[in-house]
């Protein structure tokens, strides 16, 4: 009969085992040997350990983590105003009322979107 199991409770049970054999060998474990075991890279498994170790031996920290980049350089910054739609006093007294990302009455050009940090 086959057993489910799923990636966070494999993660938990390789750190657990490391664990156990990091304190009965006294600090020398081949950590080659627990990775051909859970069927992961030496490095993966280094990778785990030291999040474990830098988490203080909290084994929430072996949970899935996000993959999505942390910043994207193409992005396009576009000021608060344009996104929440709020109102703003342009340069000649006027209030503008913001209703979109770059409409066509404000112009292609970051210089036409008012001044900076309005």
């Amino acid at each position: 009969m086959w057993k489910r199991t799923d990636a966070l409770s494999e993660r938990v049970k390789f750190i657990l085992e490391w664990e156990r054999r990091w304190k009965a060998s006294k600090g020398r474990i081949d950590v080659a040997e627990l990775s051909r075991i859970y069927g992961v890279s030496r490095q993966t498994a280094h990778v785990w350990i030291k999040r474990y170790q830098d988490a203080g031996h909290d084994l929430r920290v072996m949970q899935e983590r996000s993959r999505r980049p942390s910043s994207n350089p193409r992005a396009v910054l576009l000021p608060r105003t344009l996104v929440d739609g709020e109102s703003r006093l342009l340069d000649d007294g006027h209030h503008e009322r913001c209703v979109g990302a770059r409409s066509s009455a404000m112009g292609n050009a970051p210089e036409a979107w008012g001044p900076a940090g309005a």
